[in-house]
């Protein structure tokens, strides 16, 4: 009896496993229009994750993001596209949502001149660092995502600027973008030129050099 209960159990579980993975797998298509050749791809991008409180629906989200908004993504092989549901997904329970992430994937690897790889990640590394200086995940991902165009002009670099804007931007108060707009005034010769040439004049003295604020 106790045995029938428990086999019972098991299969009920199963039935209600097998819905939930068709729902998912329908809205997936329907919204996508993949005709079920990501399929495979997601349910196998669940194995394992479980025990992160990744489900089902959890996945498809992160696909359909990924599928809509991260123009290298159909063309991957079934591999990386599992890695990339994966970490969206898993930055989906820190609260950065999945479009976010498949949009700043896709400035990573557009504007940054990333791989796939690299740029899967940087987004990881991004809410590690956003935890780091105790800001919310899901705003550092935004932030990267309105900071990209002037970051770019960086390149490889820019990524690297970014976190260290970050710390300074929560180590100060003053938002992102307030810093951004506070330095690109340095970003030229004639703005350096002229806003060390204002900065000398209120501090009374020939104390700061254009050239040198606009290397830095």
């Amino acid at each position: 009896g106790v045995a029938g209960g428990i086999f019972k159990d098991f299969i009920v579980g199963m039935a209600d496993t097998v819905k939930e993975a068709d729902s998912m797998l329908a809205n997936l298509n329907q919204t996508t229009g993949a005709a079920g050749s990501m399929n495979a791809m997601v349910l196998e991008s669940t194995r394992g994750m479980g025990s992160m409180g990744m489900s089902f629906a959890d996945a498809g989200k992160a696909a359909g993001s990924l599928y809509s908004d991260f123009n290298q993504f159909s063309s991957m092989n079934s591999e990386m596209q599992t890695q990339l549901v994966q970490t969206s997904a898993g930055l989906e329970k820190l609260g950065v949502d999945s479009g976010v992430t498949a949009k700043n994937m896709d400035l990573m690897t557009n504007a940054f001149g990333m791989s796939a790889s690299q740029a899967n990640a940087m987004n990881k590394d991004l809410a590690q660092t956003a935890m780091a200086v105790g800001m919310p995940p899901a705003q550092m991902a935004a932030e990267f995502q309105k900071a990209a165009p002037q970051l770019a002009s960086y390149g490889a670099k820019g990524m690297e600027v970014f976190k260290n804007m970050a710390a300074a931007s929560k180590g100060l108060g003053v938002e992102m973008g307030t810093l951004l707009n506070l330095t690109s005034q340095f970003d030229t010769f004639d703005g350096a030129a002229q806003a060390a040439g204002n900065l000398n004049a209120m501090l009374g003295g020939d104390l700061l050099n254009s050239m040198d604020m606009l290397n830095a």
